[in-house]
């Protein structure tokens, strides 16, 4: 496993996106899915009593969703709490 700083990993997101071509929300998607095999091959048994993600805004907030989705997904009871104080619309207005 590779271990680097959140500053080389923004580079490598950065990277990854630019130069390979591959969508930021495909590398969401891939993240949140590592995330949730890690956690179901360590904790699959504890999983089955709950799960609670709270997902903060940003990037990662969004990886959060993605990991509570695909819990869900898998038949996982999952509750969802959002921190951050300001509330942002999610589509552009002209």
């Amino acid at each position: 496993m590779l271990v680097v700083t959140a500053q080389e990993m923004r580079q490598l997101d950065r990277l990854t996106i630019e130069k390979y071509g591959v969508p930021s929300l495909t590398l969401m998607e891939r993240a949140g899915e590592g995330v949730v095999k890690a956690l179901l091959d360590r904790f699959r048994t504890a999983l089955k009593g709950g799960v609670l993600v709270v997902a903060g805004k940003g990037n990662n907030g969004g990886d959060g969703l993605v990991v509570a989705r695909h819990l869900k997904k898998k038949k996982n009871p999952v509750r969802s709490g959002f921190t951050g104080t300001k509330r942002r619309s999610l589509t552009r207005r002209g």
